[in-house]
C-alpha cells in the first residue's frame, strides 16, 4: 500500500509542482526522482539552504552544509545529483567552469576550487 502511494504518478506530479517553486524543474528529473525517491528527500532537506542559506541562487537541491558559489559555472549530468548531497563540500568557481563527468562521486568535506589561471604560470590569473 505505502509503496503504491510513493510510486504513484499523482504524488510525483504534486512533488514536482511543489518543489518546482524552489528549484528549476529540469533538475527534478532523472534517476533520483524517477527511479528512486531519494531526490525528493534531498529537495526537502535543501529548502532551508535555498531560502535562508548560502545556496539561494542554486537551481537544484543541495545539502544544507554544501556551498556552491556560482551555479552557472557548474556543469554536471542530472543523474549525478548525488554529488551535491555530501556534507561540507565547497564548489568555488567564480572565474571558470567546473565540469563534473558522468558517474563521478565526491567525498564529504571536499573543496573544488578553480579560477581562470594562466596556462603557463598557474600563480597568475589570466585576463578575460
Amino acid at each position: 500500500m505505502i509503496k503504491t502511494v510513493l510510486y504513484s504518478r499523482a504524488l510525483k506530479a504534486f512533488l514536482r509542482f511543489f518543489f518546482g517553486l524552489f528549484y528549476e524543474r529540469k533538475y527534478l528529473r532523472g534517476y533520483y526522482f524517477d527511479v528512486k525517491r531519494m531526490g525528493w528527500y534531498w529537495a526537502l532537506k535543501g529548502i532551508k539552504g535555498k531560502i535562508f542559506g548560502e545556496n539561494r541562487k542554486t537551481p537544484w537541491p543541495v545539502h544544507p552544509r554544501t556551498i556552491v558559489s556560482n551555479p552557472r559555472n557548474l556543469v554536471f549530468d542530472v543523474n549525478d545529483l548525488h554529488i551535491f548531497q555530501t556534507p561540507g563540500c565547497y564548489w568555488q568557481n567564480h572565474g571558470a567552469k567546473i565540469i563534473v563527468g558522468k558517474g563521478c562521486y565526491v567525498a564529504p568535506n571536499v573543496g573544488i576550487i578553480t579560477t581562470n589561471h594562466d596556462l603557463y604560470d598557474i600563480s597568475k590569473c589570466s585576463q578575460r
